[in-house]
């Protein structure tokens, strides 16, 4: 397991300057190996309006916030600039030339820090950063049942077991059919680790992905990170015949169904990717079981 190095600097509100009085209201992000930019807020500034019952700008915060995230994802598309900023040592630069400038104005970031995240998982190291500094503005809707995206691959792992009846899954797993925990190596700087690979004409790349999350930002975020990276491998797979299989698990609370169906459309654009929902993970199980125990 690789650990994690970001760079990351706290949007503040600050009420009074004289009182030194502040809440942070965002996280800017900037995760150097995979060259991606993140910004994180509450979706309600209830706390705020709380601890200021007669705020007049909370509209334009609101606006500030939303306009932050949308910049971010353009800018995410054209990662080629922030070699410009020095983003590797400070974030600081970037966020007062693109985003606000350091003022005197109530919202203000802080100095940059760095940071390791003993994973690989950056959608963890996302909710960890937003849990440490923005959690007491939501009143999460969490459930015990929580699907992730280990849960995902188990399920699928255990289908093609149940379709086993001839007991030749382990002869099998590993050979020229089926592989685990299978690495391509694009370059010398770009790998990708897929759970599962098995055989079909294609070889079919297995990558689970789980939007049972609690923050809508959860899933825009990880929806653009997935599309960026399949669309970056797109002449890659079409020269090695690979395709991408994602085995997507939908959000459990209904209020995140709209993030999530723009979502879904996102990852079917790039080429090469076949979204497999939760529902038909089954009838997908048997075409893969078919395909890898096939005598032909």
């Amino acid at each position: 397991m690789k650990a994690i190095q970001y760079i990351y600097s706290v949007l503040q509100y600050k009420h009074s300057q004289t009182l030194g009085e502040v809440l942070n209201i965002g996280v800017l992000i900037y995760v150097p190996s995979i060259k991606r930019l993140y910004f994180i807020y509450p979706q309600k500034l209830n706390r705020l309006r709380c601890t200021y019952p007669h705020l007049a700008s909370e509209k334009t915060i609101k606006a500030y916030l939303r306009s932050f995230a949308d910049k971010i994802q353009n800018l995410n598309k054209q990662s080629d600039i922030f070699i410009d900023f020095g983003l590797d040592k400070s974030l600081n630069f970037f966020a007062e030339t693109e985003l606000i400038p350091q003022d005197a104005s109530t919202l203000q970031f802080t100095e940059s820090k760095k940071g390791v995240e003993y994973t690989e998982n950056v959608d963890k190291l996302i909710d960890d950063l937003f849990n440490s500094y923005l959690l007491a503005f939501e009143s999460p809707i969490g459930h015990t049942n929580q699907v992730n995206e280990e849960a995902i691959i188990s399920k699928y792992k255990g289908l093609l077991k149940e379709f086993d009846k001839e007991h030749k899954f382990e002869e099998i797993k590993n050979s020229n059919r089926l592989f685990y925990d299978f690495t391509i190596d694009v370059d010398e700087q770009k790998h990708f680790k897929f759970d599962v690979a098995w055989q079909n004409g294609s070889l079919n790349l297995v990558k689970p992905i789980s939007f049972d999350v609690i923050k809508p930002e959860t899933i825009i975020n990880k929806a653009y990170r997935y599309f960026g990276q399949f669309t970056d491998l797109e002449s890659y797979a079409q020269s090695h015949n690979y395709r991408f299989d994602l085995i997507i698990a939908k959000p459990q609370n209904r209020s995140l169904y709209k993030p999530y169906d723009a979502a879904l459309e996102l990852l079917h654009k790039p080429n090469n990717v076949k979204i497999v929902l939760d529902k038909d993970l089954p009838d997908y199980t048997k075409k893969t079981y078919e395909a890898i125990y096939s005598d032909d």
